[in-house]
This record gives structure tokens, C-alpha cells and sequence, in this order.
């Protein structure tokens, strides 16, 4: 071989070599390029439904540890722009923020149970290359309801974009989302028939003789009504009494032996109903039992029956406390005419909490075609200084007849007296009817408050509280007795 065509030869190969080396530099520098070039770009969050960075999620609805309905909620995530190579993201749920949310939103949310709720695929999501949205979602769910709350509870799940490949930084900003879940853990309650925790019973003391109400009614609820009818029972748990008295510094005494019966313990909630379509009742049978001057409480519980497909029993709706108290009335409920002499009105002078057309002197002054007509808006006092102390009996009224017989009729009114006129004891409810309507001031319905008990007292107010147009209170003549 000669000598030029040996220099040929190794220059040819040297500019091949030389053109290859090129080739695969520039290649790999475009690839690297396309790898690496991470300028303006972002993984975030996307935007939430009820702030920016909060989701509101699904509604799950459950018994006991069972998921009656409700997948969980899920949510993409995004690129600031379209990327070449597909970007994997990985979230994790970081229980720590959930105090960081309520903080934000001045709300306390319960605490997550561990391990109640998983990421689906380990948190992993993917936004393929030339996407700037991911093709599938992050989803929160409900994987272990064994600790879930009973009761319905709005659970804040903090879910972190962690990190993503590629080199892709996520952003500082829309790094998490809150992620709210509805969850109705199915639950009975037990209430009164005013929905609440607690009744309140006032039995009447006329002479010795305690009246009043002798049955009890109480539902039981569901937080969310489901397909099968529920039925839940009660019982009475007087060791409550002391735990009562102990958390809220009373004094109550529990229900006195034979005091009361539970002849209905079960009540039953239709399906698709959430109250009970009868009642659970307590009778008490013999009020003579319960002592004046002193308060009771009577502790009512829901029996969790303890079944896997039956609803437990909501905590915070356990238990009614029934509170009975006696009241002395020294007025008689039947208002006779009490029998005595007529005090003279001499002293006498009167005040009222207001008046419309019609002043409270106008009580004392000897004509029934005149009344104390109060202002409008119940309840009004009249309040009456004898002038000197006495033993009365009882009060005959002559009703207001100013604009008929249809106006201002006393039904309910307290009646209280004083040696001061300053400190007040109530010395009975008066419960009256509404005037005759063929009544008239010079043939007046006379109305009679008589004491069980004569007070001895300078002082007497009458504050109505109900009257027959609802709105007025009055009164024509008022006279005492002794």
C-alpha cells in the first residue's frame, strides 16, 4: 500500500469518527435538555372547590365499621406547562396539618384515627409527557372505619405533594390540599319531643297536694335515615345523678323509689325516617312522693344493642335528664271568691311597667268605664302599695272594658308580694278565663285571686304574662280582701 493511500485511509476514518462523535454529542445535549430543563416549571395542586387550597369531598355513610355508601374524593395534579418526559408525583397525608387547618379556618376538626384514611396507588399520580394535567387522580379513602367518630363529622384530610421525578420541584404554595369528608357514622339518639337533651317538669303544691303532669315522652333518633326500620330501647341510670351534680355544681336528688315506671322502654324509627314513630314513656305514679323545697333529676339512657349491622349509640346523644321541680302555688287554681271585708283604698296607690290610653291609677278610681291599659308587648305589672301591711286574703279585678270585653283579659298571671316593695316572693301563678262576652262595665265578669294561704305583705305586683288579645294587659278595678 502506498504511502497517500495509507494518509487517505486514516484521515477518512478520523472525519468519520470525528462526524459519529458529533452526531452522539449533540444527541445526548438534546437530551439532556429536554431531561433537565425545569425553567418555569411546577408541580401544584389544583384549585379547591371551597378555598383555594380546600376540596369539599364525597359523603360516606357507615355502620358500626361498615361503609353503607361512598367511594372517597380525589383531585389531579398539574404542571405549570406541558413537559416532554412523563413526571410521576408522589402525596402523602400528614395528619399534623389538620391543627394548621383549623387554625386558618377557626374551626376544630377531630382528630384522623391512624390509618383510617390511605392515598389509592401509595399516593402516586402521573402526568404523562406533553400533559400539564395528570391522567389519573390522587384519591383520599376510607380504608379503617373501625375508630371513626359516631355521629356526623366533617374530617379535614391534609394531603402533601411530596416530591415528583425528574427533577421537577413541586410548589411551595400549592403543595397541600384539604381534603373535607362528610362522614355519617349511623347512629341512634335519644331526645325529648322538643329534639333536646333535657325536660323540665314544675309540679303544682296547692294545699299539701302536689298536681301535675304524670307521663314522660321521649324519641329516639338517626343522624341519617337508612333502608330498615331501628329500634332502640331505654332504661333509667340513676348513678348519673351524682356525675350530674358533680360537673355542673347542683344539688338534684334522684327520683325517689316508686316514683316512676318505665312502661315503654323501645321506640322504633321507620325506614327512611330518622325520629321515632312512637315514644318511650315514663309514668309516674304517685307525685306525693316527690318533696317540696327540694329539685330532682332523673337520668334516661339509650342501650346500645350491640349488634354489627345495627347502629351504636351517638355519645353525644346518649342520655335526657329529666329535671322536676314543685312549685308552692298559694294562689287556688279553682279562683273562688274569697270571703273576708273589702280593704278600703284610702292608701292606696299604684305604678305600672307602662300604659297606652289608659293610666294605672285608673285601677283605683271607682269606675269600671276606665282601666289601666298597659303598653303594647307582654308581659305588664301593676304594682300595688297599700300603704300600710296587711293580712289579705285575696283580690277581686273588674277586667278592662275600654274597648269591649275582648281586650286585655288576664289569663296567666304571677302574683307576687313585699314588705319593701324592693325584694319579691311569688306567691302563686294565676290561671284565668276570658271575659264573658255579654259582660259589660256595668255588669262586669269580676275575675277572683284567692290565697291558699292569707299574706300578710304591704306590697303586691301582678305581672300578666297572657292575656286573651295576646299583646295588652288591663285591668278596671282592683279590690282587696281580708
Amino acid at each position: 500500500m502506498s504511502t497517500n493511500k495509507l494518509i487517505y485511509g486514516l484521515f477518512g476514518l478520523a472525519y468519520g469518527l470525528f462526524g459519529w462523535c458529533a452526531f452522539v454529542f449533540m444527541a445526548v445535549s438534546g437530551c439532556r435538555k429536554n431531561t433537565f430543563d425545569t425553567k418555569d416549571l411546577l408541580v401544584y395542586a389544583p384549585p379547591g372547590t371551597s378555598a383555594y387550597n380546600v376540596i369539599a369531598g364525597g359523603n360516606i355513610a357507615l355502620i358500626r365499621s361498615t361503609i353503607l355508601a361512598g367511594t372517597g374524593t380525589a383531585f389531579p395534579v398539574l404542571l405549570t406547562r406541558p413537559f416532554n418526559q412523563d413526571v410521576e408525583v408522589t402525596a402523602k397525608i400528614d395528619t399534623g396539618l389538620v391543627r394548621v387547618y383549623d387554625s386558618l379556618y377557626n374551626v376544630t376538626s377531630p382528630s384522623l384515627p391512624a390509618g383510617a384514611f390511605q392515598l389509592a396507588n401509595n399516593g402516586r399520580a402521573t402526568v404523562k409527557a406533553g400533559q400539564s394535567q395528570s391522567g389519573d387522580s390522587l384519591r383520599v379513602q376510607l380504608t379503617d372505619a373501625s375508630n371513626i367518630m359516631t355521629g356526623t363529622n366533617i374530617y379535614i384530610i391534609p394531603v402533601v405533594l411530596a416530591s415528583a421525578s425528574n427533577g421537577v420541584p413541586v410548589s411551595g404554595t400549592r403543595q397541600v390540599m384539604y381534603v373535607k369528608v362528610n362522614i355519617a357514622s349511623i347512629a341512634t339518639g335519644l331526645v325529648s319531643l322538643d329534639g333536646t337533651g333535657s325536660v323540665s317538669i314544675l309540679l303544682n303544691n296547692v294545699g299539701g297536694v302536689n298536681t301535675g303532669t304524670d307521663m314522660i315522652y321521649l324519641r329516639t333518633v338517626l343522624n341519617q335515615s337508612i333502608t330498615k326500620a331501628v329500634t332502640a330501647n331505654a332504661a333509667v341510670n340513676t348513678a348519673l345523678v351524682d356525675t350530674y351534680n358533680s360537673k355542673n355544681g347542683t344539688h338534684y336528688q334522684a327520683f325517689p323509689d316508686g316514683s316512676y315506671q318505665l312502661v315503654k322502654a323501645g321506640a322504633t324509627i321507620p325506614a327512611n325516617a330518622v325520629v321515632s314513630a312512637d315514644s318511650i314513656q315514663i309514668q309516674l305514679p304517685d307525685l306525693s312522693k316527690f318533696i317540696t323545697g327540694t329539685d330532682y333529676l332523673l337520668p334516661v339512657t339509650l342501650k346500645d344493642g350491640g349488634s354489627p349491622d345495627s347502629p351504636p349509640v351517638d355519645g353525644s346523644k346518649n342520655v335526657v335528664y329529666v329535671v322536676l321541680s314543685i312549685f308552692v302555688n298559694n294562689v287556688d287554681p279553682a279562683n273562688p271568691v274569697a270571703s273576708g271585708t273589702v280593704i278600703s283604698r284610702t292608701a292606696w296607690s299604684v305604678a305600672a311597667s307602662s300604659d297606652d290610653n289608659g293610666a294605672a291609677g285608673q285601677a283605683l278610681d271607682g269606675d269600671n268605664s276606665t282601666s289601666w291599659f298597659s303598653g303594647f308587648g307582654l308581659p305588664q305589672w301593676l304594682r300595688l302599695d297599700m300603704g300600710a301591711s296587711y293580712t289579705v286574703k285575696g283580690f277581686s279585678i273588674v277586667p278592662n272594658y275600654m274597648y269591649g270585653s275582648n281586650y286585655c283579659g288576664i289569663l296567666n298571671m304571677d302574683v307576687l308580694s313585699s314588705n319593701d316593695g324592693t325584694v319579691w316572693k311569688l306567691e302563686g301563678k294565676y290561671v284565668g278565663t276570658a271575659t264573658a262576652g255579654s259582660s259589660s262595665a256595668g255588669n262586669p265578669d269580676i275575675k277572683h285571686v284567692k290565697f291558699v294561704t292569707p299574706v300578710t305583705a304591704r306590697y303586691f305586683k301582678f305581672n300578666v304574662t297572657q292575656s286573651t288579645d295576646g299583646w295588652y294587659a288591663g285591668m278596671a278595678e282592683l279590690n282587696g280582701i281580708e
